[in-house]
């Protein structure tokens, strides 16, 4: 009786065992089949092609010439669309900084801390008093009142020897207080409160107002009135002490820190960025995205507008680097340091040129994406590729029971919609996203990938079905 079961339970088993193996031969035979039904639609594709090479060139060019005029509407719209993105650019960080108190401030003050900046405010500060107050006469008054006490001759001597290292050691009280007030927190608080009032007085430059700080010449002139800094080094002064400092007249200072001749149009352009600034970025997308709609061959159309986009910004960047160079052979270090100028320089325009790189990094990965998803043969090879290897990996979960049931098969059902709404995600992320940074876009585009390859993933085709292997058998007791 135990043989006849042991017997039984064999044959059960090779019973098994066979009808694992048939399940397993379908679902190779499907994965043959779809290979198949990818390499008919490849050589379908080829020979739709063969015939049209074939027709006649009346039959040949009648499509070409109906599409024409859309490829020329729709290649004209891209261009002006790519022309304008560096206009966008630096009209819409125009905008910001002139309409925006706090982007203004946060903009500036890093330029007003820098050690060089500091530098060169103190020098100039500490000139500015000394060549108001004339040190050498106040001390010789004072010793010329000192002499009229009938002192003894050594001591009138002496006197004589003192008036000199008198004199400088006021100069030297001068520079080191100036400086201690420019070095000190006092003096970052007070440059933040300064930048806010100095924002409406460049609006006001701009706007041709004389009582603004900050004055912008017919020839190009942009020039700093520091008569507020030298107020407050005054007060500072006689608070801790110094007589002579009473003396210091109000002082108008009105330093130049650059000239150019493009800046004779300032208000004119700050004008036109106040109107322009807002809407031009969008007008800039609206142009590319209306060329890529018209396009006969959108695809297309998105590869080149994306890889145009992505090589002006790259112009635009090395247009910048070049321009720094131009501006610090511009100014004379007689009126600014260099490295000072530097600074300035590079605090005014990093905004723009993070912009631009992250506009040429957006470029480059909507290229890529639009490459990878063309019908060319690598990509195609690339999308076979990966869709046997997610194929695989969600036959073998079927096999151990793992499955996503009725929601795989919906999703696969409408797996076009999903990856659209994933795109229109990422889309709306880049497009609201503040501030558009290289890693902001990166990030977007690999988590978008991401989520498309666990939808392909989780999807259940509806011929891709696979019955999962039996438990074992228990033994008999």
């Amino acid at each position: 009786m135990v043989r006849e079961t042991t017997a039984e339970l064999r044959a059960r088993l090779d019973a098994l065992e066979a009808e694992n193996d048939a399940l397993r031969a379908r679902a190779d035979a499907a994965a043959a089949e779809a290979d198949d039904a990818r390499a008919d639609a490849r050589a379908a594709r080829a020979e739709i092609d063969d015939a049209r090479a074939t027709l006649p060139l009346d039959v040949r060019d009648s499509a070409p010439k109906r599409h024409r005029g859309r490829a020329v509407l729709a290649g004209a719209l891209i261009a002006l669309g790519v022309l304008l993105a560096p206009v966008a650019v630096v009209a819409g960080w125009a905008r910001a900084e002139l309409v925006d108190t706090d982007r203004f401030v946060s903009t500036f003050a890093p330029i007003a801390e820098d050690p060089a900046v500091r530098a060169f405010v103190a020098a100039e500060v500490s000139t500015a008093i000394t060549e108001a107050v004339d040190i050498d006469a106040l001390t010789a008054e004072v010793f010329d009142g000192i002499r009229t006490l009938d002192l003894p001759a050594p001591a009138t001597r002496a006197l004589g020897l003192l008036e000199q290292p008198a004199a400088t050691g006021l100069r030297t009280l001068v520079d080191s207080s100036v400086r201690a007030i420019v070095e000190s927190d006092a003096y970052r608080v007070a440059v933040n409160e300064a930048l806010r009032i100095s924002h409406a007085q460049i609006v006001s430059a701009l706007q041709g107002d004389p009582r603004s700080t900050v004055a912008i010449g017919n020839d190009g002139t942009v020039s700093l009135n520091l008569g507020p800094v030298i107020a407050e080094v005054k007060t500072r002064l006689v608070d801790t002490g110094v007589g002579f400092a009473s003396v210091i007249p109000e002082i108008e200072l009105v330093v130049p820190v650059l000239q150019s001749d493009g800046l004779g149009s300032a208000r004119t352009i700050y004008a036109l960025a106040v109107a322009v600034g807002t809407w031009l970025p969008w007008v800039a997308l609206a142009f590319l995205a209306l060329g890529v709609a018209v396009a006969p061959r959108r695809s297309r159309a998105l590869l080149g507008a994306s890889i145009a986009l992505a090589a002006i910004s790259a112009l635009l960047a090395v247009v910048f680097s070049i321009a720094r160079v131009l501006f610090l052979g511009s100014v004379s270090p007689s009126i600014i340091p260099t490295d000072a100028a530097s600074v300035i320089y590079d605090g005014l325009v990093q905004r723009m040129i993070d912009t631009t790189v992250a506009v040429a990094v957006l470029g480059a990965c909507v290229a890529i994406v639009t490459w990878f998803a063309s019908t060319a043969a690598l990509p195609t090879r690339l999308r076979a590729f990966i869709g046997d290897g997610l194929g695989s990996v969600r036959v073998a979960a079927e096999r151990r029971g793992i499955t996503t049931g009725r929601f795989g098969v919906l999703l696969h059902q409408n797996r076009v919609l999903a990856r659209t709404l994933v795109g229109i995600v990422a889309a709306v992320v880049l497009m609201f996203g503040r501030p558009l940074t290289p890693a902001l876009i990166i990030w977007t585009v690999v988590l978008a990938l991401v989520v498309v390859l666990v939808l392909e993933l989780v999807q259940r085709p509806d011929g891709a079905r696979v019955a999962p292997v039996d438990d074992p058998v228990p033994q008999a007791g």
